[in-house]
């Protein structure tokens, strides 16, 4: 995939952000441009990567994290389709599987990238344990977000006990599905090229 197709997709989404954050300062709708904000720096993501840690991902990589801040920020949180979508939030967390664990494979690689025979099981390994370590991360996040910014984005309300959560442990067990399922795959394939 060329590096132009990235570029384009990240720019029209950062052009809809701030059209769409001009729209709902407008309406005073302020937790949404709060959203739109961590958004439009979430685009932004490859000047940290490249910057401060020196870290290059692959174009499709690039392209998968740009495609999935706009599913879930700018779909999901500021046009409302998690309330719109009773999926939608699980089918974020499961793709969120696949592609930290293709991010955690394309890390491998550039990590290792000067040593021979590192072994397909530690790469395999390493991107499954990434992958989980994201998800988690993630729901500090939205736990930690939620009690700054008053919200409920781990869908607590009134709940108390095992039913408050129902959300954080399906979001981390359909995280960690999306990342069984891609590992089933990249096995097979790697069989598949031996054969």
């Amino acid at each position: 995939m060329k590096k132009d197709v990235y570029k384009i997709l990240n720019s029209i989404l950062k052009i809809m952000i701030i059209v769409t954050a001009v729209i709902k300062l407008a309406n005073s709708d302020y937790k949404s441009v709060v959203m739109l904000i961590l958004a439009f720096l979430l685009t932004h993501y490859e000047i940290i990567l490249n910057k401060l840690f020196k870290i290059k991902l692959n174009n499709i990589n690039n392209l998968l994290i740009v495609l999935f801040i706009f599913l879930a920020q700018y779909l999901g949180s500021c046009l409302g389709f998690y309330s719109l979508f009773s999926w939608w939030d699980i089918m974020l967390h499961f793709v969120s599987g696949i592609i930290m664990f293709l991010i955690g494979i394309d890390l491998y690689t550039l990590i290792n990238k000067n040593q021979k025979n590192t072994g397909e099981l530690t790469m395999l390994l390493f991107a499954v344990f990434f992958a989980l370590a994201i998800g988690n991360l993630w729901e500090i996040w939205e736990y930690t977000t939620d009690g700054i910014l008053k919200m409920d984005t781990q869908k607590a309300g009134k709940l108390v006990g095992r039913l408050a959560l129902n959300d954080t442990m399906m979001d981390l067990i359909t995280s960690t599905l999306g990342t069984v399922l891609i590992l089933v795959y990249k096995i097979l394939k790697l069989k598949g090229e031996r054969e």
